[in-house]
């Protein structure tokens, strides 16, 4: 699976509107993802400040995996 086919398969980028100003990627959560922690109720919000941080993440969402998990947090 990959995450922009599933959890952020819904989402919006709020484009520089200045060089000094960071972009707002917004990634609207579905409800069986949702949890109590998400700062915008269900909307899950990535400040991305170059073209290249866009690049990286927009690579992390399009990564195939076997769970929509991070292993890192699984207990």
């Amino acid at each position: 699976m990959r995450l922009s086919d599933e959890i952020a398969a819904r989402r919006l980028l709020y484009s520089r509107p200045l060089v000094t100003v960071p972009a707002l990627l917004v990634i609207d959560i579905p409800g069986r993802y949702r949890g109590p922690g998400l700062a915008l109720g269900r909307y899950f919000p990535v400040i991305i400040e170059t073209d290249e941080e866009l690049r990286e993440f927009e690579a992390f969402l399009d990564a195939d995996r076997a769970d929509p998990r991070s292993r890192r947090w699984c207990a």
